[in-house]
């Protein structure tokens, strides 16, 4: 549910900060963005190390099925 969250966030917040937000307040916007940055690699490392059922219900849960 925080990854619906931070991704509606992300919509939201990237087209408006390009179109009118001014390179003075970068500091602040430069953090967000690389908290966003952090939370996505986190969801990404999280799901490839990840056991999942396939279709016929067996675990499956080497790195190599998981990739």
């Amino acid at each position: 549910m925080t990854l619906v969250i931070v991704l509606i966030m992300t919509a939201l917040i990237t087209p408006i900060r390009v179109c009118f937000i001014d390179d003075e307040d970068v500091d602040l916007w430069y953090g967000v963005d690389t908290f966003f940055d952090v939370y996505f690699a986190c969801d990404m490392i999280i799901n490839f190390i990840s056991a999942f059922y396939d279709e016929c219900n067996y675990l499956r849960f080497t790195f190599k099925e998981i990739f």
